[in-house]
């Protein structure tokens, strides 16, 4: 059986540009007062990454990054930003938030928009 490697390559670009919308978009949670979202948010990344480095990393040795790069701190930001957004997102989902639907649509509008300045500009 032939073995199959998933590969995810990010530029920096991306990296940065995704930063910049996670703090953006924690700063609008914060401004409107939606301080467990942002809480379990938090936890989510963090939770994250301790699956993501702790055990697939340091335990299963199954990541592994390009030379020259940290495999630490890509997963951070990889983990903050999966756990974030998605917990974040099933948050106000479960809390039936007054403006689900403007919130819905910036975090999938961010999805298909951060690739594509990523590729535009890169």
């Amino acid at each position: 059986m032939t073995e199959l490697i998933a590969r995810r390559s990010f530029s920096p670009l991306y990296i940065g540009l995704d930063t910049a919308f996670l703090l953006l978009f924690a700063g609008l949670l914060l401004w409107k007062k939606k301080y467990m979202t942002v809480l379990i948010g938090a936890l989510a990344g963090i939770l994250y990454m301790l699956v993501d480095y702790g055990i697939f990393h340091l335990l299963c040795g199954a990541r592994s990054i390009s030379a020259g790069y940290s495999l630490f701190w890509v997963l951070l930001w990889m983990s903050i930003s999966y756990g974030f957004t998605n917990f974040t997102w099933i948050w106000l989902w479960l809390s039936k938030d007054a403006q689900l639907f403007s919130w819905s649509f910036l975090i999938l509008l961010w999805w298909f928009v951060c690739p594509q300045l990523a590729a535009t500009f890169s």
